[in-house]
């Protein structure tokens, strides 16, 4: 670990590369702006690396940055130092900072145990003719369209076969032409309708990618991003083949501001997705330069970079769309008799005694709508139209239409009148329709 920014990354990257290029075009920051990321940055890991690690940092490839990079001058240089920081202040990995794109070709990219693009723009994995006329380049033909083609596959093999990568922000823009890189990464962006401060609901608490933010919702000031279908911009994302870390808190989030283009359905902000035997993180955070210094932003940077490397262990699996309500260890955003529910063996259990019989039920009620043999209930609630099914068999179903009803209402655990009983509930989630 280092107490200091170090100067020499520059050198560290270049010496990596087989073959000598340009040097990047991303500015450097300030010394002063330096040292702002370096102090916010945490001083270890998450946790310990299996072994010693290198992270491919990717910035857009030189011909089209400035010009054609919407983020140029701004959060790149932040990005690219910041990703530096990380790893040099924490030892979690030795970071290869570069623009370079024969860093993607097959025999290139398996030195890195994962791959981070940092805001990279525009169509970056399409080789220009002056890539095409290097030497590492040409073994792989002279035709651009076909070693493009070769590029993809690496890319795309490189995760598949179990590494990970880790992209920000404007990553989601970039490729258009290339719809399976959006369905790698998850989606695709389509508008940024707010950038101003929103809420951020934290979609599951105890999912060790979102500890920075103590499984809490919070608020954030940034470049919002909405994403749609990797093939058709029309289409709202796909949430049920992800695992969504972070959403927008429509409740407590301006909704008002133009250009929403699905204001039904929710705004993932993080994600995480399995693809072939690898995994892919994304946030849409990384816009405003001030993130950079953030160090519970810097930590979910981290954190993040860390799984993606396979270091910190976190699930990948789609929940489509369920959101936890309980953490298996607490009755946070529960009300109810303290004396009558508690936790025990990582279940919701309700217990009366003869000291404590019951003479009307009583109720664990969800605040925030947060047996010797386990039984699966489902219960489905439209308006008055609710179905409940147990292990799958329906066993009530109800269409109540009577206008007098509240069409919203309290999820609620009971505990019923009779004699001394236990029951018990866990793994608790709910989706909105």
């Amino acid at each position: 670990m280092r107490s200091s920014p170090p100067v020499w990354h520059v050198l560290l990257a270049l010496l990596l590369v087989t073959t000598c290029a340009a040097a990047a075009q991303v500015e450097e920051l300030s010394e002063h702006r330096q040292k702002e990321i370096w102090q916010a940055a945490p001083e270890q890991p998450r946790v310990a690396p299996k072994k010693p690690r290198t992270v491919l940092v990717f910035n857009t490839p030189d011909h089209l940055y400035p010009e054609k990079d919407p983020h140029a001058g701004y959060c790149v240089p932040y990005g690219s130092y910041a990703m530096q920081a990380l790893g040099e202040k924490s030892g979690a990995y030795k970071p290869v900072v570069t623009s370079d794109l024969a860093m993607f070709l097959p025999e290139n990219i398996g030195r890195f145990d994962a791959v981070v693009l940092n805001n990279t723009a525009g169509p970056w994995i399409t080789p220009t003719d002056a890539d095409i006329e290097r030497p590492e380049f040409r073994k792989h033909g002279t035709d651009k369209d076909a070693v493009e083609q070769v590029l993809r596959k690496s890319l795309l093999d490189y995760v598949a076969g179990g590494r990970g990568l880790m992209a920000y922000h404007f990553a989601t823009g970039a490729n258009a032409h290339w719809p399976e890189f959006h369905e790698l990464l998850g989606g695709r962006f389509s508008g940024h309708p707010w950038n101003e401060e929103v809420g951020i609901q934290v979609d599951e608490p105890d999912h060790p990618l979102v500890a920075a933010f103590g499984g809490k919702d919070f608020r954030l000031a940034d470049e919002i991003y909405q994403h749609s279908d990797p093939h058709d911009r029309r289409k709202p994302q796909d949430l049920t083949k992800l695992r969504v870390l972070l959403s927008l808190d429509k409740e407590n989030t301006n909704m008002e501001v133009k250009w929403i283009q699905h204001p039904e359905g929710e705004f993932a902000q993080a994600w995480v997705k399995p693809y072939g035997k690898g995994r892919v993180f994304y946030t849409g955070f990384g816009h405003r330069a001030e993130l950079y210094r953030n160090p519970a932003i810097l930590q979910f940077y981290l954190d993040a970079i860390q799984f993606a490397c396979g270091d910190l262990q976190a699930p990948v699996e789609p929940r489509d769309g369920f959101v936890s309500l309980f953490d298996g260890k607490t009755l946070d955003g529960w009300d109810g008799d303290r004396n009558l529910w508690s936790v025990r063996d990582g279940a919701i259990t309700g217990q009366t005694t003869d000291e404590t019989k019951l003479k009307e039920n009583a109720f664990l009620i969800w605040k925030a709508i947060n047996l010797d043999e386990w039984n699966d209930y489902t219960v489905t609630a439209k308006g008055g139209h609710m179905v409940l099914k147990i292990n799958g068999v329906t066993m009530c179903e109800l269409d109540d239409r009577d206008p007098r009803r509240l069409v919203r209402g309290a999820l609620a655990l009971q505990v019923h009148v009779g004699p001394p009983m236990i029951v018990q509930f866990k793994d608790i989630y709910y989706r909105k329709l």
